[in-house]
């Protein structure tokens, strides 16, 4: 997995990103000309569980079952959900 991100992130470094365009933009048409109603519901559905409401709802649960085990590690995730919070851009 940390193999994949490092080739990525040194292709994406060749050209200005230029050799991932190159796979991307093939990719990209092929998806749009098989799009579908029926998958572009159910990848609205899927992004959902992205949003801010799951993900905040979802720290709390998390944050909530660590606390009986480790206190540090659900304040940490207090912490990175709050700065998640306040510094959305990043």
């Amino acid at each position: 997995m940390i193999l994949a991100f490092l080739l990525l992130a040194l292709a994406a470094l060749v050209g200005r990103g230029s050799l991932l365009l190159r796979v991307d933009l093939p990719v990209e048409r092929f998806v749009i000309s098989h799009r579908t109603d029926w998958l572009d519901v159910a990848f609205r559905r899927i992004s959902f569980l992205g949003s801010t409401k799951v993900v905040l709802v979802g720290g709390a649960v998390l944050a909530a079952a660590a606390w009986r085990r480790c206190r540090w590690v659900a304040c940490l995730v207090v912490a990175g959900f709050g700065f998640a919070v306040v510094n959305p851009a990043t």
